[in-house]
């Protein structure tokens, strides 16, 4: 056999070869890219609306906490406790101490130094999410100037695990789809039920998303944040001119997927690209 031949033959198998290997790592790209495909669907199929009164909310789903800690127990069939854990987030409960959540200084607050513990309670039979005492299950909304003092407001807070866009507060007015109003236009009286959202980057100051701090609800019903940016703890306080007494009907989020797994999806769809090169070429 000629020199000639005996380097076709070579050349020949060298180039299958390579087309071998090329054919496993395209393979491979291309699972990777279903694997990342599958790992962004898993961060956000648990994203949309979660209500707590027994009934669903907009296609939503409704659930029902796991009472845990400090007075975990039940009221009958409604769970309460020092947290209430859900699917995707668990809730604990407060209630300032000498200032009020309405539009605090800086629109801020410490958790450690500022709330007072209280178990959430779930009233499940068209209400929602409320606090109570250690001692008691009276008052199982969130209240605003608890016992008619100014400074005491209770308030829920929301621990996603991981960063989160809280975008909808639905409220419930004391087994009434509304909550308390005069409707005269004049929110600095008694009769308004107001509230107040606030977000955290710790767990332990808080920031209000609102400017000018509480706000009504729209259509008595709702609050939408408007948020853009995510975030991992929030917080619904009950505040007002005076003393009432509503729930967290329901709350709609969507999860914002993990830098590692935007990061595995954009090396799958890389890789899909080389792929389909390939393919054509």
């Amino acid at each position: 056999m000629g020199l000639h031949s005996q380097s076709y033959i070579v050349g020949s198998r060298l180039h299958y070869n390579l087309y071998d290997k090329l054919g496993i790592i395209i393979m491979k790209l291309k699972n990777l890219t279903a694997v990342a495909c599958l790992s962004l669907l898993g961060a956000t199929a648990n994203a949309g609306i979660v209500s707590f009164d027994g009934a669903t909310k907009n296609g939503g789903l409704a659930e029902t906490g796991t009472a845990g800690g400090a007075g975990a127990t039940f009221n009958g069939t409604e769970p309460v406790g020092q947290t209430l854990t859900f699917n995707d987030f668990v809730v604990t409960a407060g209630q300032s101490k000498g200032f009020n959540l309405a539009k605090p200084a800086g629109g801020m607050f410490d958790l450690s130094d500022n709330i007072s513990s209280r178990r959430v309670y779930q009233d499940w039979g068209n209400a929602g999410l409320g606090a109570v005492s250690y001692s008691s299950f009276s008052g199982d909304g969130i209240e605003s100037n608890v016992g008619s003092g100014s400074n005491n407001d209770e308030v829920l807070f929301f621990d996603f695990g991981i960063d989160t866009i809280l975008d909808t507060v639905w409220f419930n007015g004391g087994h009434r789809e509304k909550v308390k109003s005069d409707n005269d236009g004049n929110l600095k009286d008694g009769s308004d039920a107001l509230f107040n959202i606030f977000v955290s980057t710790d767990g332990d100051k808080y920031s209000s998303i609102f400017a000018g701090g509480q706000q009504q609800p729209t259509d008595l019903d709702f609050l939408s944040t408007g948020l853009d940016s995510a975030y991992r703890y929030y917080a619904v306080a009950a505040t007002g001119w005076g003393d009432h007494s509503s729930y967290v009907e329901a709350i709609e989020y969507s999860e914002v997927p993990e830098p590692g797994t935007l990061a595995l999806l954009g090396l799958g769809l890389m890789g899909l690209g080389f792929a389909r090169r390939k393919t054509q070429a």
